[in-house]
């Protein structure tokens, strides 16, 4: 192993102490501090085989952040996993049960803490385009303001 592949490696256990990285964004983080792709491959397999990479796992934790924490859509988090790097194909593989219906009433029951009186039909609009911004598709926005008895 060379100088410089053990200084990319020690660069990327650096990054890899703040938080986790996809392969694809480690790469970008190695390469623009000036190290050669060969270095930047070298030290990225030795990272996958210690198993301090991978893009599956970060995929399931980024997932249930997008789930959690930002209440996503489908469609807002499969975005947001792939502009975290993780590969289209891993990405579909994660959220395959991806339950957005779940996820979008639990958004509206905490946006109609905020907007308590405000007439049906502005409501219908302000949480229909709130839902839609996050990535929900317009058949769960239709069946989740339903369930909430806010008919469209």
């Amino acid at each position: 192993m060379s100088e410089d592949t053990r200084r990319a490696i020690q660069h990327a256990y650096k990054l890899l102490s703040y938080r986790q990285r996809s392969v694809k964004e480690l790469t970008e983080r190695l390469q623009r501090k000036g190290f050669s792709a060969t270095v930047v491959r070298e030290a990225i397999e030795h990272l996958k085989s210690n198993r301090y990479l991978d893009d599956s796992v970060l995929a399931l934790s980024l997932r249930r952040n997008a789930e959690e924490v930002k209440l996503l859509g489908a469609v807002g988090a499969r975005q947001y996993l792939m502009q975290k790097g993780i590969p289209r194909e891993t990405a579909e593989e994660v959220l395959a049960d991806y339950d957005e219906l779940a996820t979008a009433r639990r958004l509206i029951n905490r946006k109609l803490k905020i907007v308590k009186d405000c007439p049906k039909t502005v409501l219908r609009r302000k949480l229909s385009g709130f839902l839609k911004r996050r990535g929900y598709s317009t058949d769960t926005i239709r069946k989740s303001l339903k369930l909430n008895n806010i008919n469209i």
